[in-house]
């Protein structure tokens, strides 16, 4: 029945007539100079950039995020792409951005998507953060970049350092180094990064009691090679990498990872690696048509480290996938369509035998108009696994009666199986036993095939002055079947050691409904403005999907501007406000810790300035970020670190086209 009404939608659609304009809703677009204002060093900072999601982070390394709609306290289940191909950084919940192999100043935008669609085969339910880097200069070119930084009011010590202060903490170092090379018809760039990250706060620090301090040091090292070519009738990019925390000789500093656990409720120093290979590209049929393939193997693993303390992860995941889509446009329609194949695997002395998961998806995007100020998009999906299916189905209008106003709508409605998350819970279902067999009570009840969401959302943007634009929309979420990890924390005071069993429940519902404002006004050429908010205006449902809603923020107002007052020097700040949220998974560790730990984190005020400075004809770039300059108690999560006032710097040599 789901194939018939999937070909009954294609065909349809496919016959009307339309020309070929498109917007998008929900959809947000971070560029280049906005990112290097803001005084980014790492890429989980424009975390803070992006308007319509929640982000929280524990240790300040490792950032969990998701849209405004669905719960960060989850599994990590957006999509990461890096220049169309798909970055599958799955060790067990944690989606690590800061893994990825480029560095911030290769960036030439990001585009965030916050609403279910089709986008470059895949289908968004939960969300996408799409990179996309700068083709280097001509000829050869080589950029260094070194950045650190220190937070005030942190116990310390610079432990590394020949300097000790008992009140600073050293944040960093990072290093990057890119060489590439670009002709006429082919480009190429290879990165070589490191950075470090200490987890020396006092909230951290006290559940890691018995390891050594070089086991609560992150370092990681990730070398990549990008190599484009444009010929044989297309387009075509090669991608490698692999970013790892394992010991590298040449490294000042041993490698190691700390990875939180939610079973566990703390942290385990471990080492992990990352393998990415991928190619992309088009070939162009001819004028109006051509054929878009994909084809990509990614490895993740987790090693227990050398610390005795260690559990005793053992996680290698594999995944392979390939995609072939057609895409043509005609006088007054365009039409794509394709279809991809994904194996996951997992290979680990806790399951029987290495056991694999194939999935196939077929898909179609259509674009059509019935008037030259209406476009209607019609997006579709279905999803096969093991002879069980699912169906994604997304209809976009944008009618645009004037000039100076725009109205967007879009509803879609989707399904989802477990076994699409690739997940430690899909794998458990499967006879993966690390959990029992190391301790950790956990049962699953009440699951469903499939998992069901609706999304609805309206959007008017309004050109209110020539330099002043207005966008207010509304947005309603439907759940239905949708499972959750609870968990009822314990603390043992003397060994303080959070513990309690793990309960997957299945058949959740619940609804809820968003606000949102952004105001944007460019005052002058140099100066821009934006403002934007959103508000959860309600929710209903199972008391443990209202519970989980309270981790979220019920509202979030942010103000940012940057100023170029002079050729080559920015100026650059940030105001954010995040009311107060509740995690009722911990609500019994306020007086058995004795206040060390509380369930609710209260609202966050944060101010940020930047400022950006070039030097010998663009060849050098220095940076300076003040972070938290109100030097709040800044905290995202009960069991999270407290992030004082702080200062990062950030230095580039920008040697391009030397030859």
């Amino acid at each position: 029945m789901k194939m018939l009404l999937f070909i009954v939608l294609f065909f349809y659609f496919a016959e009307l007539k339309a020309q070929n304009f498109y917007n998008e809703i929900n959809k947000q677009i971070i560029y280049s100079d906005d990112i290097l204002m803001s005084g980014s060093r790492r890429l989980s900072d424009v975390f803070s950039l992006i308007t319509g999601w929640n982000s929280y982070t524990i240790d300040g390394f490792r950032w969990y995020t998701n849209t405004s709609s669905l719960s960060i306290n989850q599994n990590q289940n957006w999509i990461l792409l890096l220049n169309g191909q798909r970055y599958d950084l799955n060790l067990l919940s944690l989606k690590n951005i800061n893994s990825l192999p480029v560095t911030i100043d290769q960036i030439d935008s990001i585009v965030v998507i916050s609403s279910p669609q089709l986008y470059n085969g895949e289908f968004t339910e939960n969300g996408l953060i799409s990179i996309c880097t700068k083709a280097p200069q001509e000829g050869f070119s080589i950029h260094l970049g070194y950045s650190t930084g220190n937070e005030t009011g942190d116990p310390g010590p610079y432990i590394y350092t020949d300097s000790i202060f008992l009140n600073v903490e050293e944040l960093g170092p990072d290093h990057f180094t890119s060489i590439s090379y670009r002709g006429d018809q082919f480009w190429g760039q290879l990165n070589l990064i490191s950075q470090t990250h200490s987890a020396t706060d006092t909230k951290i620090f006290i559940r890691q009691r018995g390891i050594q301090w070089k086991n609560l040091e992150t370092c990681s090292f990730s070398p990549s090679l990008i190599l484009n070519l444009k010929g044989l009738g297309g387009y075509h990019q090669l991608i490698t990498s692999y970013s790892t925390s394992e010991n590298i000789s040449f490294l000042p500093r041993s490698g190691g990872d700390l990875i939180f656990f939610n079973p566990a409720g703390k942290e385990f120093p471990v080492l992990t690696s990352n393998f990415h290979i991928g190619l992309n590209g088009n070939y162009n049929l001819n004028q109006d048509s051509k054929l878009n393939y994909k084809l990509q193997y990614s490895k993740n693993e987790i090693k227990e480290s050398d610390d005795l303390l260690t559990t005793d992860f053992d996680w290698n995941n594999s995944n392979l996938s390939a995609n072939l889509e057609y895409s043509n446009s005609f006088k007054s329609w365009d039409i794509a369509f394709g279809s991809g194949f994904e194996q996951y695997s997992l290979k680990s002395k806790y399951l029987p035998s290495s056991d694999k998961i194939n999935l196939y998806k077929f898909y179609s995007i259509i674009n059509f108009f019935t008037f030259t100020d209406f476009l209607l998009q019609v997006n579709s999906m279905l999803v096969n696994i093991d002879n069980h299916s699912s169906f994604k189905v997304r209809i976009f209008s944008h009618w645009q009666p004037n000039k100076d106003i725009s109205l967007k709508s879009s509803i879609s409605y989707s399904e989802r199986m477990i076994d699409e998350d690739n997940s430690i819970w899909t794998w458990s279902l499967r006879g993966y036993d690390y959990l029992n067999q190391n301790g950790y009570d956990y049962s699953f009840s009440n699951l469903s095939q499939n998992r069901r969401q609706l999304f609805a959302d309206l959007s008017v943007t309004t050109l209110i002055a020539k330099s002043l634009i207005l966008t207010s929309g509304i947005s309603f979420n439907w759940f239905n079947d949708w499972y959750l990890e609870n968990y009822q924390y314990n603390f043992d005071e003397t060994t303080f050691i959070l513990y309690s069993p793990t309960r997957i429940f299945g058949g959740i519902n619940g609804n809820s409904g968003l606000l949102k404002f952004e105001l944007s006004n460019q005052l002058t050429e140099t100066f821009h403005q934006n403002f934007s908010s959103q508000f959860r205006i309600y929710s209903s449902g199972s008391e443990m999907f209202l519970e989980e809603l309270l981790t979220l923020p019920k509202y979030k107002i942010s103000y940012k501007a940057d100023f170029e007052p002079f050729v080559n020097f920015s100026l650059w700040t940030m105001i954010t406000y995040i009311s107060p949220t509740e995690w009722m998974n911990y609500q019994n560790i306020d007086i058995e810790s004795n206040g060390i730990y509380k369930h609710k984190v209260d609202g966050l005020l944060i101010w940020n300035f930047a400022v950006q400075k070039y030097f010998w004809e663009k060849k050098i770039r220095a940076s300076v970020l003040f972070e938290n300059i109100l030097n709040n108690k800044i905290n995202y999560h009960p069991l999270g670190a407290y992030f004082d006032l702080s200062i990062h710097f950030k230095f580039e040599l920008l040697l391009d086209s030397i030859f």
